[in-house]
């Protein structure tokens, strides 16, 4: 089987080879040491397939579709809400160590702004915890010509970004990950660094405890409305309790990709 050329670069063969001659075969669709939630979306919508028992519910317009490796949860947007949420857990009460990464497909970049208003280019929820006042949320924000992915933690006012060119019905693959001696936080897009804070961590005191979503956020204060719902697609949706080294996630991109699985 050959390895699409988009997905191998100078810059990415030598982590391929500390990968391949690290991991072993019985992870060869990515890592398990560490993995608290994995959603693979195969069997179900809300499903943990890590094994932990994160087990989640999916609410209003979530389907299976056609996904980067087997099937994917597709999410309903603005006009048609659909999310998934699962309880809070001591395995999913983030640590200062931890690894979120997942793939995504916008099908629409439209979407509800700050105010609840519908507008042509939205930002969009991937993964909480909470909402954007008090908790921590990875999004991705189209524009009309370029857009950001990132992470936001409201518990320590950080907002941690990378540019990209979003494209309708594309996939991509985010990684946000960090470890906390020496303190560092990382974003990666398909399978790249892109972004390293140094010296500085996420604050997770106030989101540990919430629940996690998956497409929405929480409702803010006195509201009944999840927020900023992602109208698209997302796979492969994993988190660890420790920090992947880059390394792995090139190896995790690239076996997804292929459609290796443990």
């Amino acid at each position: 089987m050959s390895i699409p050329r988009r997905l191998l670069s100078l810059a990415s063969l030598p982590l391929l080879s500390a990968a391949l001659l690290t991991a072993g075969p019985s992870s060869a669709a990515g890592p398990t040491r560490g993995l608290v939630a994995h959603y693979c979306f195969n069997a179900s919508t809300a499903s943990d397939c890590s094994g932990t028992g994160n087990e989640g519910t999916a609410t209003g317009s979530v389907s299976l579709v056609k996904g980067v490796v087997g099937k994917a949860a597709k999410f309903g947007g603005y006009e048609n809400l659909g999310y998934v949420s699962v309880p809070a857990s001591a395995s999913l009460t983030f640590g200062n160590d931890f690894t979120i990464s997942y793939w995504v497909r916008l099908d629409s970049f439209a979407g509800e702004d700050a105010f609840a208003r519908f507008v042509p280019y939205a930002t969009q929820i991937a993964v909480a915890k909470s909402h954007d006042r008090t908790g921590l949320f990875s999004y991705i924000a189209p524009g009309p010509v370029t857009g950001n992915v990132g992470v936001i933690d409201y518990g320590a006012s950080v907002n941690f970004s990378s540019p990209i060119t979003p494209q309708l019905g594309k996939w991509q693959h985010l990684t946000f990950s960090q470890r906390s001696a020496p303190e560092r936080a990382r974003l990666y897009v398909d399978g790249q660094l892109r972004q390293t804070i140094e010296n500085g961590h996420y604050d997770f005191s106030v989101a540990s405890g919430q629940p996690l979503y998956l497409g929405a956020q929480a409702p803010l204060f006195g509201e009944r409305t999840y927020r900023y719902p992602l109208a698209g697609a997302l796979d492969e949706v994993r988190i660890y309790n420790r920090e992947l080294q880059p390394f792995e996630i090139v190896l995790t991109v690239l076996s997804d990709r292929l459609g290796i699985r443990n």
